[in-house]
């Protein structure tokens, strides 16, 4: 299990790191709070999916690749946040567990 607020509704750890250096996008969505420019050669790869709910995402860090699905740039958002969370679990540390989450609201509001 990975340690962020609210709690996943899904998740799982799994062995080796993904480092956050030199970061490059591939976004399916146009995401103004990234500072990152489109790249063929993307380690941060986000995907639209129609087939999710409105805010739903899935979040897949590996050593090699960070994959994010979501039907909205509301679930790529928070998709984000989680990998923000992630990222400041050491601080000091450019490293990010490998893991998978999958979430969604349990409550419409």
């Amino acid at each position: 299990m990975v340690n962020i607020i609210p709690l996943p509704l899904k998740s799982s750890a799994s062995g080796g790191n993904f480092s956050m250096k030199d970061l490059r996008l591939q976004s399916d969505f146009e995401l103004g709070l990234l500072n990152l420019e489109n790249s063929e050669n993307a380690n941060l790869i986000i995907k639209k999916d129609s087939s999710l709910e409105k805010e739903e995402y899935t979040l897949d860090v590996g050593e090699n690749e960070i994959n994010i699905t979501a039907s909205s740039e509301i679930g790529a958002y928070y998709a984000l946040q989680s990998l923000r969370q992630l990222s400041k679990s050491e601080l000091g540390n450019d490293k990010v567990k490998c893991c998978k989450i999958e979430d969604k609201p349990r409550f419409s509001w």
